[in-house]
Formats: structure tokens, sequence, C-alpha cells
């Protein structure tokens, strides 16, 4: 799909150089500021933050240490009474196991110093009043609880509450159900004592009873209070002081907050921002941001006081807690608004001071771009890193290539149309010459097919006598082993020839010594006398016959000679023959050989001429396609010179300078 050239280019792409500086500039700073901006805000947020829990927690730790000297001071009040009341009673009361009157509460075990029962005596109580200002009480377990057995409390009718019960819940039954000693603030009827215990123990250490002393310190409670009302953290927040409420679940107010003493937490939030608070003071001491109805984002932060069972809670709203930093941060951001707005200006004067050359430049390169290649462009210094030097030098090194390259191809057009008509005539030669040699080919063509076919019939004839070579040295070869059969069956036959003589010598021989055995034997037998005779015409006969063997035996063996020496000859006469089938065979061998290589030779040369035969054919072939590109080297060379003179005439756009003009060929003005 084509794109079109604005939707291609944008708006800030067909804008100046010097705005899009600007722009850039005024983007890139605006970014770096806003960053700037962004972590000041950040940094300020958080040091405010930082600030008010600093300012929070001092002013905690301000109260709490106002309530621990308050609290050491009543402690070691009391704590320095109780020797004091020890020694008006004369000792520390014991059990005697007796039961004795005692007020409301009647019978009650007694409780004795040196002797005498102090159940119901308030005179000690009244005189250790009188010098100390302390309220003294003497305790002792009853049946039913705590009582007390002695103490200076009146009912509305003025009556002293002597044998009045102490309920179980209260703080200092509690304290003597544990058995342990206490000084500390307690608080009675809506007033704050300093209030010591000293628990009393029978024999098996167990609580039978106590002494208390209580000292008013409500002034100086209440003085702090209302100094924790009045306070201010930080101009904007306040203080508060909340202790457990009396169910034991959830918080109530003791001073400060806006509410009166004893006011649940419950009371002065909405259940939601009451869980708040309520999750967060699970925690001893913390800082933190709530979201609350009534006052919306606010800073917490609490701390739990030792010793009272309280806890210490400032809290105020943040955006009060921040205005202060805030309006700092405004005024950081309207300085660098007016850095924005100057960096701004002093950059879009640089960058049309800058950029003026460019717009000479710009100017210079619409004129070449036009073909005014003569537009004098200012010389640059030499190595210089300006980049508007650099582009014009690139600009001057363009012009002056690009008016060589002009001048070059004028030159050029003048060759190419000189070249382009010797090459018209070239072709028109080289068309004859090529339609002559195409019809030399075809006659070459014509003599070479009957070549190739003499060629082809002497290599079928050849392979025929090189067949019939073959056959007659097969039968060559069976003629030699015939002949090799008949000298080894002669050889055979002389050597049967030679036993034979052997076996007839030995006959010879037995028949010699038959003979001599006879003669042997006539000669006994003649010596025997009558007695031989018979013997005799044996061994005569004996003799007889062995010389008629030893005859045969003769002749037999001159028989067996001329057979041997026949068969002598005839060996001699069929190993020549042997020899001779041998030459024979190896005639027939090279005979056969150098037929087969004449049919080889034969069958190469047919190949080969059929080979000379296609070349020739594609000889033919080429120079006929030769003479289609003939013609069309024809066609292009016209279409050459039509070319010639189109550039030709693109290139007189260009305007040169007077130096750099040339002469157009006189072949060009033709053309033209």
């Amino acid at each position: 799909m084509k794109v079109s050239g604005s939707r291609r280019y944008g708006w800030l792409a067909r804008q100046s150089m010097s705005l899009r500086v600007i722009l850039a500039a005024l983007v890139v700073t605006v970014l770096v500021m806003g960053t700037i901006a962004a972590v000041l805000a950040r940094q300020s947020q958080v040091k405010g933050e930082q600030t008010v829990d600093r300012e929070m927690r001092a002013a905690l730790a301000a109260v709490d240490q106002s309530l621990q000297l308050v609290f050491s001071s009543a402690s070691q009040r009391g704590r320095e009474l109780m020797p004091a009341f020890l020694d008006i009673l004369g000792g520390e009361p014991t059990a005697d196991g007796s039961l004795y009157p005692t007020g409301e509460a009647g019978e009650v075990p007694g409780l004795l110093v040196n002797g005498f029962v102090v159940n119901g005596d308030t005179s000690p109580l009244a005189r250790f009043q009188k010098y100390t200002g302390a309220d003294p009480a003497i305790i002792v377990r009853g049946k039913d609880g705590w009582v007390r057995a002695a103490t200076l409390l009146e009912d509305d009718k003025g009556n002293k509450r002597i044998g009045s019960k102490i309920p179980a819940d209260d703080f200092l039954a509690r304290t003597l159900d544990k058995g342990q000693d206490y000084t500390g603030l307690v608080q009675r009827r809506g007033k704050w004592y300093a209030m010591s215990v000293r628990v009393l123990y029978d024999a098996n250490a167990k609580p039978i009873g106590g002494l208390t002393i209580r000292v008013d310190v409500d002034g100086d409670v209440q003085r702090l209070l209302n100094w924790v009302t009045m306070i201010k953290v930080g101009e904007y927040g306040s203080l508060a002081i909340l202790q457990k409420a009396a169910d034991g679940k959830g918080w109530a107010f003791v001073a400060g907050g806006g509410a009166m003493m004893g006011t649940p937490l419950a009371a002065r939030y909405d259940a939601a921002d009451s869980a708040k608070l309520a999750t967060l003071f699970k925690d001893t001491t913390g800082f933190a941001r709530a979201d609350l109805k009534e006052t919306g984002d606010t800073f917490v932060a609490w701390k739990q006081v030792e010793n009272w069972d309280w806890l210490l809670v400032s809290t105020g709203p943040r955006d009060e807690f921040l205005a202060a930093s805030r309006q700092d941060l405004k005024i950081q951001m309207l300085v660098m608004l007016v850095g924005v707005l100057l960096i701004a200006g002093l950059v879009g004067w640089l960058s049309s001071a800058t950029l003026r050359p460019v717009r000479d430049m710009i100017t210079a390169m619409v004129r070449v771009g036009q073909g005014d290649l003569s537009v004098d462009l200012p010389q640059v210094p030499a190595r210089s890193r300006n980049e508007v030097h650099i582009l014009f030098g690139s600009l001057r090194h363009m012009q002056e290539s690009l008016s060589g390259t002009v001048t070059a191809v004028r030159r050029s057009v003048e060759e190419i149309s000189v070249g382009s008509n010797e090459i018209a005539a070239g072709n028109t030669d080289l068309s004859s010459r090529t339609e002559e040699q195409a019809a030399s080919l075809q006659e070459t063509a014509a003599s070479m097919e009957q070549l190739a076919a003499t060629v082809k019939q002497n290599a079928e004839s050849s392979a025929l006598a090189n067949q019939l070579v073959g056959s007659a040295s097969e039968i060559a070869e069976r003629g030699g082993a015939a002949v090799g059969h008949v000298v080894t069956a002669m050889d055979d036959i002389s050597q049967s020839s030679h036993k034979i003589a052997d076996i007839v010598s030995v006959i010879e021989g037995i028949a010699f010594q038959t003979n001599i055995l006879a003669l042997n034997a006539a000669v006994e037998a003649a010596r025997a006398g009558e007695e031989g005779r018979g013997f005799a015409v044996v061994a005569g006969e004996v003799r007889s016959l062995a010389l008629r063997s030893a005859d045969a035996a003769k002749e037999i063996k001159h028989l067996i000679g001329d057979s041997v020496s026949k068969v002598t000859e005839g060996t001699q006469y069929v190993e020549r023959a042997g020899a001779t089938m041998r030459e024979l065979l190896t005639s027939v061998n090279q005979v056969t050989n150098i037929m087969s290589e004449i049919s080889a030779a034969s069958t190469e040369q047919s190949t080969g001429i059929d080979q000379v035969n296609m070349a020739v054919i594609q000889m033919d072939q080429v120079t006929q396609q030769n003479a289609a590109l003939v013609e069309e080297a024809a066609a292009a060379a016209g279409s050459l010179q039509d070319q010639v003179k189109h550039l030709s005439e693109a290139v007189a756009v260009f305007k040169l300078k007077a130096t750099e003009i040339i002469d157009a060929p006189s072949e060009v003005l033709a053309l033209t």
C-alpha cells in the first residue's frame, strides 16, 4: 500500500531544524525538571513525614517523662511514709487466730500489735493523718473477702466505714490476693492517689491482711492532664491519654482527644476508625498514617506508659503537617518553571544563530538540485569540527564531483556516439561473414556425415574380424591342449616300455640262473649214476626250457627296444608339434590383440567422427545464433544511438562554470 508523504512524515518532521531543536530542548528540559520535581516532592514528603514523626515522638517522650516523674515522686513518698506508719502502730500487726467484732463485717480475724487489737481502732490512723496528711488503713481477710479492719473513710452520714468489704475486682483486693507489696498511683472516685500497700502474712506465709497508705496527688496529675489536653504537637497535632476500658475490651479516654474522661474510643470514632486505631495500638510504640473518617489522612503516633497502664497518643492531619513543605515545593516548582522558560529561550536563540548558515547551505543545495553546478560555495576551515562546516565541505565536494561527472559524461557521449557508429558498421560486415561461414559449415557437416558412415562401416568390419580371430584363437588353444595330451600319453607309453624292458631283463636273468641250476643238476645227476638219471632228464628239460625262455626274452627285449626307440622318436615329433602349436597359439593371440586394437581404434575413430560431426553441427547452430546476435547487436547499436541522444539532452540540464564548459561533439549535435 502506498503511503502519502504527509502520512509518512509527521508535522514535526516537516518543521525547521531550529524549531525542532527548541522543541527537543524544551521536552528534555521539562522531563529533567519533572524528574527533579518528582524527586524533590518525594524527598520533601519523606522529610516532612520524618519531621512529624520526630516531633510526635518527642512530644510523647516529654509527656511520658513527666508522668514518670509524677509516678516516681508519689511512689517515693508512699515508700517513705510506710515506716512512719509502722512506728505509730508500734510494729507490724499479726493475727492470733481469734475473731473480733469489726463493724459491718461482724467477726473477723483479729490483728494485734504488742497484744493490743487494732480492729476498729482508728486513733493511730488519725495521728498518722494529722502528722503526714496521708490516709492510712488496715485490711484483714474475712471469710467472704477483704474488709477494712481500721480506716478513716466515712460514709455519707459521717460514720467510719470500719468492716466495709473491698470488692474482689478492686485494685487493692487484687494486689493483696497476689501477696505482693505495691507502690504506685491509683484512681479513687475520680481522684488520683499515690498508694503504698504492705502485705501481712501468717506463719505459713499466707496473706492475711495489709497496711495501705494513700497520698492525694490529684492536683499534680490534673495539672499534667490539663497540660496534655492543651499541648500542640508541631502546631497541628494534639495529644491524648488512653487507658484500658473497665470491661478490659478496647480503650477509653483519660485526657485530651476532645473527649471527656472515661469516653470509650469506639464512642469517639466510628467502628471502622476505632478498629484501625485498635489494630495500631497492639504495638507498644509506633508511627503510622491512618485514613480516618473525621480527620481524613492522619498521622498517628503512640507510646505505652510504664507504671500507669496508659497509652499516649498523638494525632494530626497529614495535609496540615505537610502544608509548609508543600508550599516550599510549590516555590521550587515555580523557580524550575522559570528556569525551563529561560532555557527554552536561550536554546532558541542559540539554535537560530547556529543554524543560520544552514539556511544558506539549503539555498545552495536547492540550486544544485535544480542542476546549477555553477553556484559559489564558501571555503571552510580545514579540520573544522563544526557540523555546518562539514556539511558545506561535503556539499562543495559533491558539487565538484558532480561537475566532473557531468563533464566526463558529456565526453563519454561523444565517444559512445563514435563507438556506436563503428559498432553498426562492424555489425554489417560481421553479418555477411557470418552468413558465409554458415554456408561453409553446412557443406562441412554433409562431408562429415559421409565420413562418419564410412568409418562406422569399417568399425563394424573390424569388429567382425576380431570375432573370427577370437574363434581361431580358441580353436588353436584347444589343438594345443590336445597335442599336450598326446605328449603326455607318449611319455606314459615310453615309461611303460622301459618298465617292460626291465621285466624282460629280469626274466632273462631268471632263465640264465635256471640254466646254471640245470647244468649243476645234470652234473650232480651224472655223479649220482643210475639214481640220478631221472633227475638228469628233468634237469635237461629244465635247461632246454630255460634256453628257450632266454631266447624268447631276447626277442621280446629286441622288440621292446625297437618299440621304445620308436616311442621316443614319436614323442620327439609330438613335442615338436606341441611347440609348433604353441607358436601358432602365440601368433593367433598376437593377431587377436592386433584385431582388438584395430576394432577399438575403429570404434574410437567412429566416436570421434561422430563428435566432430556434432561439433560441426553445433558450430553451424552457433553460427546461426551469431547471425541472430549480430542482428540484435545492430538493433542495440541503434538503440544505443537513441540513448546517447537522450543522455545528451539529460546532461544539457546541468549548468557548469565557464571553465568547465566543453563543446558538444558533432555526432551529438547531429543526434540532437
